[in-house]
């Protein structure tokens, strides 16, 4: 694994919305987020969210709010989405798919692990890492981010877990990583959904539709 840590200048707070589908089946459903955010394509078959609105610093956990987001955006779709996070003092993921409990990991600042290697296993699988070309070698590489590493620390572990996911097509734009601050994230994604553009709701078993 990369030793490679990278910037820590956005610790304070920042999200990375990863969805497994085109920007073409995402944006009808950026308005479920209730807030403004910008979308970039991210690869063969990957979508990139950066949310404009800040809702952690009225005091609420990055953690919770990258959670509620990516729920949000998973349910009543086909495809999964992988909510990126980090803070002052942690960095994690939460993988939503649709109806189902939301699956979070967690590293301390350091790098320390503490979540359950089951969690990343579930994780990997629900991103479709274990099956097709690179995808092997991507759920080993998963699996490492749970395991002792000193020299790598929380923002080194999130920019593993990207990593480890080229094997499924994921391509971050130019300027796009984990520990940058929000507002260079913004600038890179410049092409952004307004709050309300697009009117959907969802229904159960039905999927999205205009309203």
């Amino acid at each position: 694994m990369s030793t490679d840590t990278g910037s820590s200048r956005g610790a304070a707070g920042g999200v990375l919305l990863l969805c497994r589908a085109g920007p073409d089946a995402v944006a009808p459903v950026v308005p479920l987020l209730r807030e403004r955010a910008g979308i970039a394509g991210a690869g063969d078959g990957w979508t990139l969210l950066v949310p404009e609105g800040e809702p952690w610093r009225n005091g609420e956990t990055v953690e919770r709010v990258a959670t509620g987001w990516a729920f949000a955006l998973a349910v009543g779709v086909s495809w999964p989405v992988l909510a990126v996070w980090w803070d002052a003092d942690r960095s994690g993921c939460v993988l939503a798919s649709g109806f189902r409990r939301p699956v979070p990991y967690v590293w301390l600042g350091n790098g320390t692990a503490v979540g359950e290697d089951e969690a990343m296993r579930t994780l990997g699988e629900g991103l479709g890492l274990g099956a097709g070309a690179g995808a092997g070698a991507g759920a080993g590489a998963l699996l490492a981010l749970t395991r002792p590493e000193p020299s790598v620390d929380g923002i080194g572990r999130l920019r593993g877990l990207l990593a480890a996911l080229a094997g499924l097509g994921l391509r971050l734009p130019d300027g796009v990583a984990p520990g940058e601050t929000v507002e260079g994230l913004r600038e890179v994604v410049r092409e952004v959904v307004p709050e309300g553009a697009v009117r959907e709701r969802v229904e159960m078993g039905g999927g999205v539709r205009a309203a």
